[in-house]
């Protein structure tokens, strides 16, 4: 009886006076009965009621000495004892003022029995105000409840990478790039740290939330999950956390990729030490380690470093008149993209084809180094007030392969560096015919940054170049989802400065079709609404 009365005291009360037929005789017998147990005590409760000094009060003080008492001598019990007062007082943790009790000796063991796990997985109530290191345990043993758990932050991180790489462009022109956040800032948000606070030194639950985030990666082709995957460890590496860095294979492949990104550069040293890194795990086999160093590789920070390097590399290949087969460097490079861009498919089929198209090396690299020699040649030619003129023929780029499309795009952004207008607009007006024959979604990145540079080079539209910008470069990449996002941004920062006939036909031009999604339709819309707002 006295168990039922503290777990539901309410009930027991209730009961005991609703069923008596003297409401008063009821009311001194749960009194007798629930009184504290000590003869001694009986005189000083006298003393209280003298003082005004409520029942209840006197009773809340009294437990919260004993448990504090208790809590301290729950350091010198042994593994054995603990096990045995949790046995007596589990069923006290329905109650909000024992539960920390309970859930202390919990966390002093160092396996819960799974009885007591399952209780509280299967308590809604319970469950949700339980510590996270509780939760860890029953995660391990309930796989659902876990993905339950960290979906929400899943969700959220990658809403929080859309909004930074589609965040609209002030009317000033400002915008923060979505590349200038450092590792060590990435790694510092709200989201990677909770996961990592979920996770704990659990092996077992750091090797659940990659497999998720595989299958989400394989189910939504979202490149932001190997962003998470490189976080996580990197995290996780900053903690100290050596356990589960220990365990992991890709630990000093992400470790090495990490101060690369962090350097906005992969000197010799560390290309070649990723690369041999990435051959010798290719030898033993295990596919499912080189689908993670393929997704680490995918990141798309890690992807815009290799990039940038590629272009060094061919800058100093130029400087030492080299072609793109003498150097090892420029190799290692290229096959470490070439890896990371075909992360889907190893991911997906568990296979890795090391071996490349070889034509990337010897046929389209020296084209590219063809163009950067003209526009040197351009650069020269301009200050001697010579005229220089070579086309860029789209049919020099094969942008259906996704590393020509990525090295390209980089060689554009390039050319915005070096203010090399010129060839940017005979570059990208060729990457649009080529996106438009062969259907290739340009690189996120690329488009993000092209936008962030227009907005705050307003100028570059204004002139007689800018119609021709947009409409044969914007308009045509606006008829994909991705396209139509970053156009929407770039006009929500620039439309003040373009004339208005301009903007009208670029905004008929660009009007969502059939094969938009929701988001692409949404986002025309409110820009359409600015913009009228604005005039």
């Amino acid at each position: 009886m006295a168990d039922d009365v503290i777990l539901d005291a309410s009930a027991y009360v209730h009961n005991a006076l609703t069923s008596a037929k003297d409401s008063t005789k009821a009311f001194s017998r749960i009194q007798k009965n629930n009184l504290v147990k000590i003869a001694s005590l009986q005189p000083a409760l006298s003393l209280l009621d003298i003082h005004e000094t409520k029942r209840v009060e006197f009773n809340e003080s009294l437990l919260m000495k004993l448990r504090e008492n208790l809590l301290e001598k729950l350091d010198d019990l042994d593994e054995k004892q603990m096990e045995k007062l949790l046995k007596e007082c589990f069923h006290f943790i329905v109650k909000d003022e024992l539960r920390d009790i309970v859930v202390t000796i919990m966390e002093r063991l160092e396996t819960v029995p799974e009885n007591y796990l399952l209780s509280i997985s299967e308590n809604q109530q319970l469950y949700e105000v339980c510590p996270v290191n509780i939760k860890r345990q029953i995660w391990q043993n309930t796989q659902e409840l876990f993905g339950e758990a960290v979906s929400p932050l899943l969700d959220k991180y990658i809403e929080d990478k859309d909004a930074k790489m589609f965040s609209q462009i002030g009317d000033d022109g400002s915008t923060k790039s979505f590349f200038s956040y450092s590792p060590k800032v990435r790694r510092q948000s709200e989201i990677v740290q909770g996961l990592v606070d979920m996770i704990g030194n659990s092996v077992q639950l750091y090797t659940i939330l990659l497999q998720f985030l595989r299958t989400l990666f394989i189910r939504t082709e979202v490149s932001h999950y190997c962003t998470l995957r490189a976080d996580l460890l990197m995290c996780l590496h900053d903690n100290k956390i050596s356990v589960i860095c220990d365990s992991d294979p890709c630990h000093k492949f992400a470790w090495c990729l990490d101060a690369c990104v962090q350097a906005g550069d992969m000197d010799t040293r560390k290309a070649r030490e990723l690369y041999l890194f990435l051959q010798s795990m290719a030898s033993g086999g295990n596919e499912e380690t080189i689908g993670d160093l393929a997704m680490l590789l995918r990141d798309p920070y890690a992807i815009n470093v290799i990039c940038g390097s590629i272009l060094k590399t061919l800058s100093m290949l130029l400087q030492h008149e080299k072609l793109p087969r003498e150097s090892n460097d420029l190799e290692f490079l290229v096959r470490l993209l070439h890896v990371g861009l075909q992360s889907l498919d190893i991911v997906e089929k568990q296979e890795f084809k090391s071996k490349q198209d070889n034509d990337i090396v010897m046929k389209f690299l020296p084209s590219l180094m063809e163009l950067m020699v003209n526009s040197q040649l351009q650069s020269v030619c301009s200050k001697l007030g010579e005229e220089f003129n070579q086309d860029i023929h789209p049919s020099k780029f094969q942008l259906k392969q996704p590393i020509v499309c990525h090295i390209v795009c980089t060689y554009a952004l390039n050319l915005v560096k070096r203010k090399d207008t010129k060839h940017l607009s005979e570059l990208l007006a060729a990457i649009a015919v080529s996106h438009q024959k062969d259907h290739v979604v340009l690189p996120d990145g690329f488009l993000h940054q092209m936008a962030n540079y227009l907005s705050s080079n307003v100028k570059c539209l204004q002139d007689s170049s800018g119609e021709t910008l947009l409409r044969k470069f914007w308009v045509p990449c606006s008829c994909q989802d991705n396209g139509m996002l970053h156009l929407c941004r770039l006009l929500w920062g620039v439309q003040t400065h373009l004339e208005p006939d301009l903007l009208d036909t670029v905004l008929k031009e660009m009007k969502p079709k059939q094969q938009h999604n929701e988001l692409a339709y949404t986002q025309y819309l409110t820009l359409v609404e600015h913009i009228k707002g604005s005039q």
